[in-house]
């Protein structure tokens, strides 16, 4: 056991099965802390975690976390309506009379191709064990290789001309109704219900010249057209599906599109003025799926590079709706546009989805606690940092937890989860900064400063002009 220990304590996933096992675990805990005591709790180094930074990989196609399924009002918008994209749902009863459209869509995409079925197909079989790699095992387990394969090529080729036929208003020549149109539009865009966005590439870069920029065109407008703002916003949206890394899959490219303005630097910043800009959202009835899927996806277990975007907007949005009135000041406002019915309509969706995700750390009256407040400060110094081009920089923190959060190899969600992650991006890229834990007692300057900043906005002081709370502090100039 202790050879064992000794080899396997720093793997995160050692700790946390031996930390649930029935096991005595007092000899994993002697190691643990013999471990800890060997480093300086107070130093962190952008090189402590390059190990971890190492590890990042795709997250893998899977179900939704249990902790959004196992509610029972929230289920029905995570399992596909009518059309099974994948290995999941492949065999669920319901959604095996949609083949015959599927045989339709991908025979209709093979003839437009230019290409052979046989040779389309031995392009998807040439990548398969790089694709099975893409899904959770427990979920293509129960298929041998070839059937697998074969799924996936056919899904591949219909979900392509399905996308193909909705932009070129082709899918009623396919006897496929309004309302059908409708509900596959939505099942396209569910995390259970997605297959690797690499193989829609291998097969449209199979097609003649032609076929293959329609197709490429096709996903740009359908993904245009599923982001959640008036037409007027759309628009302006730049969407690259040939970029690298590329996406993992369709839902993840939506993602990306919908927060690709991020901010470029400290000066890029528009809230000087104590003004805050939320960008429009159009609710309708697809916003509850749509949100909650994209929100499934960051919660993916697996997904350790993504900052909770999504799910901190919702967490946002329900602190700022509690009532029908609320939603008519931001109808007002156009940061909503209300096209699913009544106002109280909306407001009881936002309360309903964010009501099932795990409290933020941002407490309802808008008050934000301390440790999110101490983070967002480490975050932004290291912004001004990489701005500045400074060099061999040391930053201080009172705030033990966040300094712990910084070196944890674990990942944490919303607010606070989302900042530390952006902290330690930014360490990464700095490389030479570190950061050292202060107890309150000694950053009384600091604490001086923020206290004079209070009363003095907007100022950068010199030593002639310095209130006498803090200039005291510096001791004498000479």
């Amino acid at each position: 056991m202790n050879e064992k220990m000794d080899d396997y304590v720093d793997d995160p996933n050692f700790i946390a099965t031996n930390l649930m096992s029935n096991h005595n675990i007092a000899p994993l805990y002697k190691k643990l802390l013999e471990k800890l005591e060997d480093k300086d709790d107070e130093i962190i180094s952008c090189q402590d975690l390059d190990h971890q930074e190492s590890k990042v990989v795709n997250p893998k196609i899977q179900r939704v976390p249990t902790i959004l399924r196992k509610n029972k009002h929230l289920e029905k918008y995570f399992e596909p309506r009518w059309i099974s994209i994948g290995p999941i749902h492949h065999q669920k009863p319901h959604l095996q009379h949609q083949t015959q459209y599927k045989l339709a869509l991908a025979a209709k995409f093979i003839r437009s191709s230019g290409s052979k079925t046989e040779v389309l197909y031995n392009k998807i079989e040439k990548k398969f064990k790089e694709l099975k790699k893409c899904f959770d095992e427990n979920y293509v387990k129960c298929y041998d290789d070839d059937t697998l394969c074969w799924m996936l090529f056919f899904d591949g080729c219909s979900m392509l001309q399905l996308i193909n036929s909705y932009n070129n208003d082709e899918l009623r020549v396919l006897k496929i109704k309004t309302d059908q149109i409708a509900l596959a539009q939505q099942d396209l865009f569910m995390l259970e219900n997605q297959i690797p966005f690499s193989i829609l590439k291998i097969l449209m870069d199979s097609c003649s010249e032609e076929k293959c920029e329609d197709l490429k065109v096709s996903i740009k407008e359908f993904i245009r057209y599923n982001v959640m703002a008036p037409q007027k916003y759309k628009k302006s949206l730049q969407i690259e599906i040939d970029g690298n890394p590329e996406p993992v899959h369709l839902l993840e490219l939506l993602r990306s599109v919908i927060l690709q303005h991020p901010r470029k630097n400290h000066r890029s910043c528009s809230g000087c003025l104590g003004w805050l800009r939320l960008p429009p959202l159009t609710v309708d009835d697809t916003t509850g799926p749509r949100f909650l899927n994209l929100i499934a996806y960051e919660m993916c277990p697996d997904n350790i590079d993504t900052n909770y975007e999504v799910t901190s907007y919702i967490c946002f949005l329900d602190s700022l709706i509690d009532y029908p009135a609320d939603v008519k000041e931001l109808r007002a406002s156009h940061i909503l546009y209300n096209l699913l019915g009544c106002d109280k309509d909306v407001a009881h969706l936002f309360n309903g989805i964010a009501t099932d995700l795990v409290a933020s750390p941002v407490y309802m009256n808008g008050v934000v606690r301390p440790e999110l407040a101490e983070a967002i400060g480490v975050r932004e110094a290291l912004s001004w940092i990489k701005a500045n081009g400074w060099q061999q920089v040391t930053l201080e923190s009172d705030c033990l937890l966040v300094i712990q959060a910084i070196r944890s190899p674990l990942i944490m969600i919303f607010s606070f989860g989302s900042v530390i992650q952006e902290c330690k991006a930014l360490l990464l890229e700095l490389g030479n900064v570190l950061i050292y834990f202060v107890k309150r007692s000694s950053n009384s300057v600091a604490h001086s400063f923020a206290r004079a900043f209070s009363f003095y906005p907007d100022r950068v002081f010199s030593m002639e002009d310095a209130p006498t709370e803090f200039a005291a502090l510096f001791g004498s100039r000479d």
